[in-house]
């Protein structure tokens, strides 16, 4: 089987648009996509606990009359939440965030959705910089063997039927599955398609335009590995340069001694000596400030790194807890919060040495099916990418 290539449409820059009410509307946003996806076999009828298969999703799939239909006029909400009958229900009035449009359309293997926002709080979100997008749908699974694009696949993806848009952190690529006992979910992950220079307002009488946020103060870790190294070599060209200079001054004030001692010029040695102690002066400020740049700039590659590991335990903590009890949002907690929430779950003290106790002793719920989030292309030289280029060897 083979397809023509995507454009890769969901790497376009579309402006938002706010109108009077705050509301945001986004025109045109990829929200599915077909093609080859990797999913845990474990999840999979027949499929091997022990391996990662790949699943096509073929574009007569996503495109199908059906499929598209089901696109249309979903819920948007913050993190994942099946929703309906046998689901967790309808959405409640505080998580009504937006919605899909109705004007559903496709190009090459991508599917577009308009996207409107209207809550605060998720307007808060997106600014903060969450921005993920996964679409959450029902789909069914066969194992059927084939290749798409080179790349060969064990299973095949039909009857997709749109059940919710969620907003995710950007960081959630890849595949994961969770766990569901009655028919299988899956979830695309792309990014909300916002602007990077200008906030468009909507209204015609409306003309002013919002500059982007400077984000000079958030650094990336590989910007700020960057700014170090820059520094440290800044560093070295002027310790270079000041030992040149000093070997140069030295010799200037020995002859300048000579001057001196044949010339009886006391007051022109005393003023010789008074400018280079306001040059090592200098030199010395220019040094202290080059160590305190360097020091915050390492403080603050050490706390984001403790700030990941943090949040890191927080959601692998919410995950054995979920395991229990289902799925919740997580979001806005913190680790304390997510103890408490499992302690008063499970009636228990609320410490963690007593939930850890509790979870260490009870014994899992078993799962048959779930869900996914599939990313939505693989990342070159990312494990997603490795694992599609060993299966096509």
């Amino acid at each position: 089987m083979s397809e023509s290539k995507t454009n890769d449409a969901a790497d376009s820059v579309t402006a938002r648009q706010v109108d009077r009410n705050g509301f945001v509307t986004i025109e045109r946003n990829v929200i599915t996509r077909a093609g080859v996806f990797q999913y845990p076999g474990s999840k999979l009828p027949d499929g091997d606990p022990a391996r990662i298969y790949n699943v096509y999703r073929s574009v007569d799939e996503v495109t199908h009359p059906d499929a598209l239909a089901s696109f249309r006029l979903l819920p948007l909400i913050n993190e994942h939440k099946m929703l309906g009958e046998g689901y967790e229900g309808e959405v409640s009035d505080k998580e009504k965030h937006g919605t899909t449009g109705e004007n559903i359309s496709v190009e090459g293997n991508d599917v577009f959705a308009s996207i409107r926002i209207f809550s605060q709080a998720l307007r808060t979100l997106i600014e903060s910089g969450k921005k993920g997008l996964s679409l959450g749908y029902r789909c069914a699974f066969e194992k059927i063997a084939g290749e798409f694009n080179g790349i060969r696949y064990d299973y095949i993806q039909k009857d997709i039927r749109g059940n919710h848009l969620a907003l995710v952190n950007e960081g959630r690529c890849g595949t994961a599955v969770l766990d569901e006992n009655d028919c299988n979910f899956a979830m695309d992950h792309f990014d909300l398609a916002l602007d990077t220079g200008e906030l468009v307002m909507a209204d015609k009488d409306e003309d002013k335009k919002v500059a982007a946020k400077d984000n000079d103060e958030c650094m990336t870790m590989d910007e700020m590995s960057k700014e170090v190294r820059r520094i440290g070599t800044a560093m070295d060209e002027f310790i270079k340069a000041g030992a040149e200079k000093e070997k140069a001054e030295d010799a200037e004030e020995e002859k300048e001694k000579e001057k001196a001692e044949d010339a009886d010029c006391d007051e022109d040695k005393k003023a010789e000596d008074a400018e280079e102690k306001a040059d090592e002066k200098k030199k010395d400020a220019m040094d202290e400030a080059i160590k305190t740049r360097i020091a915050s700039l390492e403080s603050r590659v050490l706390t984001e790194k403790a700030m990941r590991a943090q949040i890191k335990a927080t959601e692998l903590l919410a995950g054995r807890i979920a395991a229990h009890v289902g799925t919740f949002d997580n979001s806005a907690m913190d680790e304390a919060d997510v103890v408490a929430y499992g302690c008063e779950k499970f009636g228990i003290k609320k410490s963690r040495e007593a939930l850890d106790g509790y979870l260490a002793a009870k014994a899992k719920p078993s799962a048959a099916v779930g869900f996914a989030m599939d990313s939505a292309s693989p990342k070159a030289g990312g494990l997603l990418a490795k694992r599609i280029n060993g299966a096509q060897a």
